[in-house]
């Protein structure tokens, strides 16, 4: 579970945090369970860092995940969390941004990791009502704004951010409940306490959100987002009267003609009779084929901030 960036020094301007996983099973959890947990956990501790970055604005240069130990009966899983960063002030910035002692810093933690679980199971209900998941993503977002002294709205942004990829995510989170899933009536603690039992103070994902969460995914083809911030977008058609259809483009250094989508809030005469113009944009990504390859499927117009500037700057 490492995502550490070539050249870093173990121990070297590293922040680093304990948590603890509870199954509350009554009974041992069959080994193909516990791996499958494994990898879902594997996966939503992926987006922790980007989630972490938009929370704090502090750039973390890299990650490392490690398992401490595992306990069968109600299964347990202790894990390590690492964040590494380029230099002390960063390092230290980072420590000042996440509370004023180790207590809530890894309460923080804590409950981005839980936020991003509980965000891919309300994915995968979709529309459908599920009032246990609603009810425990209620909970993880405002213990996790309270920390941060930030609104819930700016907490489930950033969760909302890191999350590119959706289905991802939500194999991830349907994986690391599976051993709840298995036996009705089970929850899932997460907490940052590795030395007691006393589960009171963690963040649960209850067993009526347990029993709610589907045993399939049930979302549309797979998308990712890339951002591209101030960039180049050459106009190849336009559409004064929809913001979605007749609009196409490239953007960027991108070879690929895309549709262009326009953002609510951008006026199509903004951009319309201009070859080209400088844009925050999303370059959206979807499956095609059986192949499930995402490739690029359209461009997406955030802002638009105005003509390209003389000396042609790209991205």
């Amino acid at each position: 579970m490492a995502q550490k960036p070539p050249g870093t020094t173990k121990g070297e301007y590293v922040y680093e945090t304990t948590h603890r996983i509870f199954y509350s099973t009554s009974k041992p959890v069959p080994i193909r369970e516990i791996i499958l947990a494994l990898q879902g956990l594997e996966g939503v501790l992926k987006l922790m860092p980007k989630a972490v970055s938009s929370l704090t604005g502090i750039d973390i240069d890299g990650s490392e995940f490690l398992v401490q130990s595992i306990e069968s009966g109600s299964l347990i899983e202790d894990i390590v969390v690492k964040f590494f960063f380029k230099d002390k002030q960063t390092l230290e910035a980072f420590v000042e941004k996440m509370g004023e002692n180790k207590v809530v810093k890894t309460t923080v933690i804590t409950a981005i990791l839980a936020g991003i679980v509980g965000y891919g199971l309300h994915q995968a209900v979709g529309n459908k009502p599920a009032p246990g998941i609603t009810a425990t993503n209620s909970v993880i977002i405002q213990n996790g704004a309270g920390t941060l002294n930030i609104s819930p709205e700016a907490f489930s942004a950033a969760l909302r951010e890191a999350v590119t990829d959706k289905k991802g995510a939500t194999e991830s989170a349907l994986k690391f409940i599976g051993p709840a899933r298995a036996e009705p009536g089970s929850s899932v603690f997460i907490g940052s306490d590795t030395s007691k039992r006393d589960r009171a103070n963690d963040l649960e994902i209850s067993a009526r959100a347990v029993a709610e969460a589907p045993a399939r995914i049930e979302l549309e083809p797979n998308e990712r987002i890339e951002e591209y911030p101030n960039a180049k977008l050459a106009i190849r058609a336009t559409n004064l009267d929809s913001k979605k259809n007749g609009w196409a483009g490239r953007l960027a250094t991108r070879e690929e003609r895309l549709p262009i989508e326009l953002d609510p809030s951008v006026q199509e005469s903004e951009i319309f009779g201009r070859e080209e113009v400088m844009v925050d944009a999303a370059l959206v990504f979807k499956e095609k084929g059986r192949s499930r390859e995402l490739k690029p499927a359209r461009i997406y117009v955030r802002k638009v901030h105005g003509s390209v500037p003389s000396s042609g700057l790209k991205r």
